[in-house]
Order: C-alpha cells, then structure tokens, then sequence
C-alpha cells in the first residue's frame, strides 16, 4: 500500500518533535536544567497537538462486524499501536484486537 500525504506530513510532525527533543536535551547542557523543563513542555504540546489530530481525523473499522467509529484522544494516546493499526474492542460487537486505521470521509 503506498504511503499517503498524510502519513508523510505525520512522519514529519513526529521527526520535527524528535529533532526538538534531542536539540532541548543539547541545549540543556549548554544553558542548564531550567531550558530542559521548557524544551520538553513544547515537545509534549506538540506531540499533544499530533495525537489530537489524529484521533478526530482517523477513523477504525471492525473487522467482525464492520462497524465504523472513532477514538478518543486518550484512547489514541494510550492504547498499544503500529503505523497502520491499534489494538481496540469494538463498541458494537465487543471484539478485541489490532484494527486498521483508515482516514475518516
């Protein structure tokens, strides 16, 4: 399956954030532990703002019974995940396992 535009703006968001998080622990060093604190309050809102994002602009289909619905922030953030896939129990049959993400129409 090739790669969307979304995924790669995604890839980048989240390469922006590690990029910020490994300059912020450079700059530490350099400045001293008061930069760190800021530094990695930034990288937190944004990869905050990404997972948010995400949640209102992914959707998730069963597998069992073809149901078609959407996580919440928090869901997004904490359950386990891939690229392509989370691990989620379905709200309409109650089955648990690794769904597809598909962009929301």
């Amino acid at each position: 399956m090739p790669i969307s535009w979304t995924q790669t703006k995604r890839s980048s968001i989240v390469g922006l954030a590690a990029v910020l998080l490994i300059a912020t622990l450079g700059c530490a060093f350099l400045v001293g532990p008061q930069f760190i604190r800021i530094g990695l309050i930034v990288v937190l809102l944004l990869l905050s703002l990404v997972v948010y994002r995400h949640s209102r602009r992914t959707e998730y289909e069963c597998p069992q019974c073809h149901n078609i619905f959407q996580v919440s922030f928090f869901t997004d953030l904490l359950s386990p995940h891939f690229p392509d896939r989370k691990l989620l129990t379905c709200r309409s049959c109650g089955h648990t396992g690794f769904f597809h993400a598909r962009a929301r129409h």
